[in-house]
């Protein structure tokens, strides 16, 4: 496999570009979060939680259809 480099200039005008900049870098950090609470969830739902009630897991499944969805529509795939 060839290793590939990629450069990424961005010029800082203001706090706005400052800003823009940041939240780009972030976004590995973004993906990995997002992943860490999807399996949250998921291990809520199929191996329940002590302090919850069957309704509670319920709501919790349906928050995370409702995740999922969001980042589909987004064309995030969190598998990749």
């Amino acid at each position: 496999m060839t290793m590939r480099k990629i450069t990424i200039e961005h010029v800082i005008r203001n706090s706005a570009d400052e800003k823009e900049l940041f939240n780009q870098l972030k976004c590995s950090d973004l993906r990995s979060a997002m992943w860490d609470y999807s399996q949250w969830l998921r291990a809520v739902i199929k191996y329940g939680d002590e302090n919850l009630t069957p309704e509670e897991v319920n709501g919790v499944e349906k928050a995370r259809e409702s995740f999922c969805q969001f980042l589909s529509d987004n064309n995030i795939n969190l598998d990749d």
